[in-house]
């Protein structure tokens, strides 16, 4: 933001910031993410416009030039996973409450957006009309249909959709007996070749070639 044209080394090339006049943030508050805010502060000045997406007056909000108000989860509905690292479980999220004063989910809010420009942008971007519930819905089926492709090995009984959001409880995925044999890497020890790593060696890699041949001066 503050140093637009500067051009800097970026992995092994060269990088040209571009001069940004136009924000439009959502879900974070990177204003209080920097360690220095006042440049912070100093940098979001710069833009011409500043559009946010927020829930609460958040220092990043206070900051846009236009602060679109959204749904909490308790205004909207939603599919969740839980259980920390696990994700062990799949749970529906009914809207509790209607949304409070002007305030409207991420996806409405784009959507409407998408109209200001025209029928053609408002399809591609909801793919013909779709409501959020409709994509809650796709989501739940393409994870219905990969389980069901697992095999009786790794079967997760999953109701259909239907049932699912009426029933309005978390599915539990238990631990199958190979899930519980899993390793890290487990394919990459067997065939170190065929199941490479995503490194330039394809190998685990504690010193890297590939940065050394950048000639950085704080890397070597």
């Amino acid at each position: 933001l503050l140093h637009p044209g500067k051009t800097i080394d970026h992995n092994g090339s060269k990088l040209t910031y571009p001069d940004i006049d136009f924000i439009y943030w959502v879900g974070g508050n990177p204003l209080v993410h920097h360690q220095d805010t006042n440049t912070n502060v100093k940098a979001w000045r710069k833009p011409r416009t500043v559009v946010v997406n927020e829930i609460y007056w958040t220092p990043t909000a206070k900051m846009a030039d236009i602060v679109m108000p959204v749904t909490s989860s308790y205004e909207r509905d939603d599919i969740t996973m839980t259980g920390d690292y696990s994700n062990m479980h799949i749970a529906p999220m009914k809207q509790a409450v209607e949304p409070v004063g002007e305030s409207k989910d991420d996806y409405v809010i784009f959507s409407d957006i998408c109209k200001i420009y025209g029928k053609d942008v408002f399809n591609a971007y909801t793919e013909n009309g779709k409501k959020a519930k409709d994509f809650i819905k796709e989501y739940y089926n393409s994870a219905l249909k990969q389980t069901q492709s697992f095999g009786e090995a790794f079967a997760i009984p999953m109701p259909s959709f239907e049932e699912f959001w009426a029933k309005n409880e978390p599915i539990t995925f238990e631990p199958t007996a190979e899930s519980l044999e899993w390793t890290r890497f487990s394919e990459f020890i067997e065939d170190p070749i065929l199941n490479a790593l995503g490194t330039d060696s394809g190998l685990i890699e504690i010193y890297s070639e590939a940065i050394k041949n950048y000639n950085y001066d704080d890397c070597k």
